[in-house]
């Protein structure tokens, strides 16, 4: 759907005021589109310059969530689970996920260019100008603006073009511009409303693809739907779940928490302390 030059009053029985605009959807899709692929190639460029580092600083943080520095001990054991996290992260099934992030990310951006050449092309709405209809310029005489109208509606008159409906909607725009610069009430119509007519109804348009208005389509897009309400979404809580479930809300691991309440008593001393988080779930 693109935005039409022909301007008419809505009063239409029956019209819908709201319609699929599928250039409104473009440029939608091309704010989500970048909005993932920027931040998503940072974090491919820095795997790909940094191998390894990521996989580090994931298991390994040296901030916590309030801002505050870890520092970890240069024992043996702690060398051996960072050199371990490396490899993980060098591993032939990590560079095999790498290579299918690239290859989704290249995707993603190559949807972007087609979008952007797409809304390129497109027609804007343009604003009542009657002095353009006609191709006359605005310090035009009345003698001049009659002639540029008998010669632009010979021209566009629907008789001389009965299988061209675009003549008859360029004719309708020359009789109003013409309306709009020679009479009284249209000119006064045109100065304070933009338009010969008056005030009319302003269509508005959705910003999705037009074609989920074509009844072809409906069955595949209710199939769709109910594939992501009822597998989708659900499979989303599980592993949400999953990961989550051995934490606590404050984010230690609730085994931790039980460890810890289990042990810690009056007796419990400061010497003991090393000992406890040596125990704790998150040290294993």
């Amino acid at each position: 759907m693109s935005f039409k030059d022909t301007f008419t009053k809505d009063d239409a029985k029956g019209e819908s005021v709201l319609g699929y605009d599928d250039t409104a959807f473009y440029y939608f899709l091309s704010s989500v589109l970048v909005t993932v692929a920027v931040p998503w190639t940072c974090s491919v460029v820095y795997d790909l310059m940094f191998p390894g580092q990521a996989q580090v600083e994931k298991e390994f943080p040296t901030k916590s969530n309030t801002g505050s520095r870890y520092h970890y001990c240069q024992s043996a054991t702690m060398v051996e689970k960072i050199d371990a996290a490396r490899k993980i992260a060098k591993s032939p099934g990590n560079k095999m996920a790498t290579m299918v992030k690239m290859i989704i990310l290249g995707g993603i951006w190559l949807t972007l260019y087609a979008t952007v050449l797409y809304l390129s092309g497109a027609k804007e709405i343009k604003r009542f100008d009657p002095f353009d209809i006609l191709e006359v310029s605005p310090s035009s005489t009345a003698p001049e603006i009659k002639k540029a109208y008998r010669k632009l509606s010979l021209v566009y008159h629907p008789d001389k073009n009965p299988d061209d409906p675009l003549a008859s909607s360029r004719f309708i725009q020359i009789t109003k511009a013409y309306s709009a610069l020679t009479d009284e009430v249209a000119k006064s119509n045109y100065e304070k409303y933009g338009n010969p007519d008056g005030p009319v109804n302003s269509k508005v348009g959705i910003g999705l693809p037009r074609f989920l208005l074509e009844k072809d389509n409906h069955l595949g897009i209710l199939c769709l739907f109910f594939f992501m309400l009822l597998f989708v979404v659900p499979m989303a809580f599980i592993c949400y779940y999953q990961r989550t479930k051995n934490y606590a809300a404050n984010g230690v691991m609730v085994e931790t928490l039980q460890f810890m309440g289990y042990y810690i008593n009056e007796a419990t001393r400061t010497k003991n302390c090393p000992e406890l988080l040596a125990a704790s779930a998150e040290s294993r």
